[in-house]
């Protein structure tokens, strides 16, 4: 009898063991996939240089004014390699802009600043592509060298406007003041990567 109970516990052991080794190999194989998406797979924020540019005098108070191009230029390649070494730009899925900033060089003067624009929008530029609004803002009349533009638009892939690592963006507005003055600026913008293998 002591037998018959003794082969008893065991077989339940075992099985239990059996059950355990089943379940540690399944949460094996699933950590070792995730390890294989994070190797092929990764996200990546660039903040690359600042990009100096001017705004000309400018004295159409009408809607829809052109205020400014910007061209940027970007080694996306390398800055790619500074996070991720085995990614480049022939593995850009996704190329996305997080925020856009614009601040005066010069001092900023009573009658030349970012007061004397009522409303701003900024669009991706690039030869053959439709351009679409990526970013806007109603400003305040009140002085100021610097302006966060929100980025607006929630599909704002630029990955087709790359253009042999530059993006040409176009500031368009309404004033509500003239310019007199040629008013020096450079522009910060942010971007987010998704790359894969």
């Amino acid at each position: 009898m002591e037998n018959i109970i003794l082969r008893t516990k065991t077989t339940k052991y075992m099985r239990g063991l059996e059950k355990f080794g089943w379940i540690l190999a399944f949460s094996l194989s699933l950590l070792s996939c995730s390890k294989i998406d994070e190797s092929t797979n990764m996200n990546i924020s660039l903040s690359p240089t600042v990009t100096k540019f001017n705004i000309p005098i400018n004295s159409n108070l009408t809607a829809d004014n052109s205020i400014a191009e910007i061209t940027t230029i970007i080694n996306l390649d390398s800055l790619i390699k500074l996070q991720a070494p085995r990614f480049s730009t022939h593995n850009i899925t996704s190329l996305k802009m997080t925020s856009f900033a614009l601040s005066l060089t010069d001092s900023v003067e009573a009658e030349n600043n970012f007061a004397n624009v009522e409303n701003i929008a900024v669009s991706a530029q690039n030869d053959g592509q439709i351009s679409y609004t990526i970013a806007a803002i109603s400003n305040p009349d009140a002085k100021a060298g610097l302006l966060a533009i929100p980025i607006t638009s929630t599909d704002n892939d630029l990955k087709n406007f790359l253009n042999k690592g530059q993006f040409k963006y176009l500031l368009k507005g309404k004033l509500r003041r003239a310019t007199t003055k040629i008013l020096k600026a450079k522009a910060t913008i942010t971007y987010r990567l998704q790359l894969s293998l």
